[in-house]
């Protein structure tokens, strides 16, 4: 496989699982959520002429230090919606793990749709390799077999699915790369699809990670 097909496969199963997701009374939260929002940047007050400005953090060599996590994540959500896409604020769990897509937030947003895929292969380098990755720490061939564990793990729930395949691209999103018989992005298969996630280690690709 591709490693940007396969970002853009591992992005569009955690949008898909989330928008299953929900955040009602009947799911219990592993820790509060603090959304990063970056609705309110335009809005703040213009510095003052006189203030002193601080300038952004620099290491010794006078390299501009790392993004932070949250940075990181708000970053590729504003690029997500500048390209059409009108992705939900990312949100901050109580222990420093960050949620790329909040549980329930973006049900109105198709995995599967063309535009959602293409927005993710403008806006996924801004985050590839970042540590909340879906399979954050598994170099290429330690994600393609842990994503053929995930496949394993749906046919001994008893699903009929195809060895995921993203050599020619990835066009029509994630609903067929599994075969025809298995849309891993239908509300219907979120049982399975949070079941198999422990193929990827612990919290699973598509929850919060550090």
């Amino acid at each position: 496989m591709k490693s940007r097909n396969l970002l853009i496969l591992l992005l569009a199963l955690a949008l898909g699982a989330a928008a299953c997701g929900s955040d009602g009374e009947g799911t219990v939260e592993a820790a509060p959520l603090i959304v990063v929002d970056g609705s309110d940047a335009t809005d703040a007050e213009p510095p003052d002429a006189d203030a002193s400005v601080d300038e952004p953090d620099a290491d010794a060599t006078g390299t501009p230090a790392e993004q932070t996590n949250e940075e990181l994540a708000l970053e590729f959500t504003q690029c997500m919606r500048g390209e059409g896409v009108d992705l939900a604020d990312p949100a901050v769990n109580a222990d420093g793990s960050i949620q790329l897509f909040q549980p329930g937030a973006n049900s109105n947003i198709d995995p599967n749709d063309p535009d959602v895929t293409d927005a993710f292969e403008v806006c996924g380098d801004l985050i590839a390799g970042a540590s909340f990755l879906p399979g954050a720490g598994l170099d290429q061939s330690e994600l393609e077999d842990t994503l053929l564990g995930f496949t394993q793990c749906l046919r001994d729930l008893g699903f009929d699915v195809d060895d995921p395949d993203l050599s020619g691209g990835f066009a029509g999103g994630p609903a067929g790369i599994f075969g025809d018989n298995f849309d891993p992005t239908d509300p219907a298969n979120a049982d399975a699809v949070q079941e198999c996630q422990a193929a990827f280690g612990a919290g699973g690709p598509f929850g919060g990670n550090n």
